[in-house]
């Protein structure tokens, strides 16, 4: 739920564990991913700077957020230490070693625009608990959650709107009545169950 785009993120380690964590990264945006490691696993995304040396402390400066992600207890404890003297936020992956890191990366999954996060100190029951949220998700919601993102831009652009109007039909969008309106009619029927929440609203949608 982090904005990474344009921030300087390093994954100190290039091992499987390290290419999972740049991906991650990837995907979420981001677009300066530094990786320094002596050897890369070859699942190691492409549009990632690969740094081919030995550790070194200098290898975080300007850095805004880090990852200690190699197999060495010793190195891994540097790595915080160093980003923290840095100011950086930094995660470490054996975080049931001494000296864990600033934050966690929760066990997460997208499903269109709905992106579902689980942490509760364990990553394989996080993870379980993942699938079972995402078992019992209604398959719709994440293409509702898209629209209901579009109608909330719209409703938050008209001006012609007051505060209590605007919050009624935002708060609509959070509800049974307008997922089934949207469910039944598609981002039409969304807007239509909003408009009668609000008659005075006289939406465009765009083509």
């Amino acid at each position: 739920m982090l904005d990474v785009r344009d921030r300087q993120v390093v994954i100190v380690g290039g091992g499987a564990v390290a290419a999972r964590k740049a991906r991650r990264l990837l995907q979420a945006g981001a677009t300066r991913v530094k990786v320094v490691a002596t050897a890369f696993d070859p699942s190691m995304p492409q549009g990632v700077q690969r740094i081919d040396a030995t550790y070194d402390s200098t290898h975080l400066d300007g850095a805004q957020l880090v990852y200690a992600a190699t197999d060495s207890a010793e190195v891994n404890a540097a790595v915080v230490r160093d980003a923290r003297q840095r100011g950086a936020w930094v995660n470490r992956v054996d975080e049931d070693d001494d000296g864990g890191g600033d934050f966690a990366v929760p066990a997460s999954s997208e499903q269109g625009a709905l992106r579902i996060a689980v942490g509760c100190g364990s990553p394989a029951v996080s993870r379980w608990i993942r699938r079972k949220l995402e078992a019992a998700l209604d398959p719709r919601l994440g293409d509702y959650a898209a629209a209901a993102v579009r109608v909330r831009e719209m409703v938050l652009a008209d001006a012609s709107l007051s505060a209590e109007q605007r919050r009624e039909i935002l708060l609509h969008l959070g509800s049974d009545a307008a997922f089934e309106a949207f469910a039944n009619g598609g981002i039409e029927g969304l807007v239509a169950s909003a408009q009668r929440m609000c008659p005075q609203w006289k939406p465009v949608l765009p083509g």
